[in-house]
């Protein structure tokens, strides 16, 4: 599922989709997107997803597995 599907949810339903506030999920993505520089600030690839894309297909893959 895209985050911007799942962006405009409460904060409820938004926990219950992904498993994590979605003030958890912002700051998994402050950090992601720091990381994610990092390690790629060599390479000129353009991702295809987004950091908020990815991180909520990992939320979403956990919640479903758990």
């Amino acid at each position: 599922m895209k985050y911007e599907l799942v962006k405009g949810f409460n904060n409820d339903r938004f926990r219950q989709v992904s498993g994590v506030n979605i003030d958890t999920f912002n700051k998994m993505v402050e950090v992601l997107t720091v990381s994610y520089a990092e390690i790629h600030k060599k390479r000129d690839r353009h991702r295809e997803l987004s950091i908020e894309d990815m991180l909520s297909v990992i939320t979403l893959f956990y919640r479903s597995t758990k």
